[in-house]
């Protein structure tokens, strides 16, 4: 099989990247047009979309991730860490606190106190 690299009929690929980049506002306001006034006939490629983005974002995470450095990584999961922990106590305590209908004001004042410094009760130490 002969194939020529210069083919005339054959755009290169970063002609033809450059191409779709420069079209892409054009070709996404195009999809998102005809989807909407036509929902019916595009509901079927629904399921198969959900498919290929849920790939697609994967491979966007494995790229991201290979760029990173193991020693950035865990430098950093100590402060991740205590972030998802103050989170967490947010939900409960306003969680709970919608449960057994406490006041707003006296949810927020108890989600104050494990994080402010205890001071003595004449204000010095």
């Amino acid at each position: 099989m002969d194939v020529d690299s210069n083919s005339g009929s054959k755009l290169p690929v970063p002609l033809m990247a450059s191409v779709v980049v420069e079209n892409l506002p054009g070709i996404t306001a195009t999809v998102v047009l005809l989807t909407t006034l036509f929902p019916k006939p595009f509901s079927y490629l629904a399921p198969v979309g959900d498919s290929l983005a849920l790939i697609l974002m994967q491979v966007f995470f494995a790229v991201i991730g290979a760029s990173g450095s193991v020693c950035n990584v865990i430098g950093m999961a100590p402060s991740i860490f205590m972030f998802a922990l103050v989170i967490i106590h947010l939900a409960v305590i306003l969680g709970f606190g919608k449960l057994f209908c406490f006041d707003l004001k006296l949810l927020l004042e108890a989600l104050q106190q494990p994080v402010e410094w205890q001071q003595p009760r004449g204000g010095t130490p």
